[in-house]
């Protein structure tokens, strides 16, 4: 999870989230997941292109050789995870 997420998810934090939270590998990230970040969003295009939030958390999925990613957000993570180097499987919370 980036840090950028987990700050986000901080906003609104319940029993169920600490719960989850500290289950989670937590990843700064640099420059290069950043560009990869952008990369991805680029890649999926279209009007209505996915948040620099979910590109980051599937570009450090990717950086780590691939990962399950919980969303509420299935539709704009599972369309950057197909543009993915390495598997990046996405469920709903």
């Amino acid at each position: 999870m980036g840090c950028s997420v987990l700050r986000t998810a901080a906003l609104q934090r319940g029993f169920h989230e600490n719960r989850l939270l500290r289950t989670c590998d937590v990843y700064t990230f640099d420059e290069s997941i950043s560009r990869s970040a952008a990369t991805l969003r680029t890649a999926v295009g279209g009007a209505r292109s996915p948040s620099a939030v979910d590109a980051i958390v599937v570009a450090v999925a990717d950086h780590v050789g691939g990962a399950a990613v919980l969303t509420g957000d299935l539709r704009d993570l599972r369309a950057l995870a197909r543009h993915a180097a390495h598997e990046i499987r996405v469920g709903a919370t």
